[in-house]
């Protein structure tokens, strides 16, 4: 069986709300903050392979768009949408926030 890989595109946004998330860990805990990053890129690199794989939500400020989010690690998340052969990275989350997801 051949394995299907998939193109990722990371969105501006998505890297600016990595660096916000960043930037605030390295306040607190640099050593939280580098963990952050590389769990952002392994996790950006492993969406190439079964990005299916996560939990679907809906996001109240685009209704009827299908997301899927990746946790990284235990506060922090990752947003993302599969288009065909092509993932779209959207945003960094902190999962301690109220961010008005809901679980299909």
């Amino acid at each position: 069986m051949e394995n299907k890989k998939y193109s990722v595109y990371i969105r501006d946004t998505c890297l600016d709300s990595l660096d916000a998330h960043v930037a605030f860990l390295a306040n607190v805990s640099v050593e939280a903050s580098k963990n952050l990053v590389h769990a952002f890129w392994e996790t950006a690199k492993d969406l190439s392979t079964f990005p299916e794989r996560n939990i679907c939500l809906r996001f109240a400020i685009k209704p009827g768009a299908v997301f899927r989010r990746a946790n990284l690690g235990n506060y922090h998340a990752v947003l993302y949408e599969i288009e065909d052969d092509v993932v779209y990275i959207e945003a960094v989350l902190d999962l301690r926030q109220n961010l008005g997801l809901s679980l299909f």
